[in-house]
């Protein structure tokens, strides 16, 4: 068995991942096994990386997940837009956000300015 697998498979039964058994460089993007660990290294990450920022705004995003928008942050799509505005998987950067919308840059500099609910997409 993989050894990587064994420890995600691991963290899934247990609850705890044991970070004593990997390396000592951790990378701002890599990728897991299960949402679990995903979720913990977006949440590292994405904490780590607002407090660079001065203007951050705490939101819900996908599956009760909580993240913080600054600008410049690059988000992926959970899901596809229910009208087609962003695709699964696609990547958008924040550029700026009110109470009520969020303006988001795709890979084309396509401006998409969405309503603060879709945070939850990402």
């Amino acid at each position: 068995m993989n050894v990587n697998y064994y420890k995600t498979h691991l963290k899934h039964q247990t609850g705890k991942i044991d970070i004593t058994t990997y390396g000592n460089v951790e990378y701002p993007s890599a990728l897991c096994h299960t949402n679990d660990a995903v979720n913990a290294i977006n949440k590292y990450w994405n904490e780590h990386n607002a407090k660079t920022h001065k203007i951050t705004k705490h939101v819900k995003g996908f599956d009760n997940t909580n993240y913080i928008l600054y600008k410049g942050l690059v988000l992926m799509a959970y899901k596809t837009h229910t009208s087609y505005t962003f695709t699964n998987s696609q990547e958008l950067i924040v550029i700026s956000w009110t109470n009520d919308t969020f303006l988001l840059q795709d890979t084309t500099n396509k401006m998409i300015e969405l309503d603060i609910k879709y945070t939850t997409s990402f």
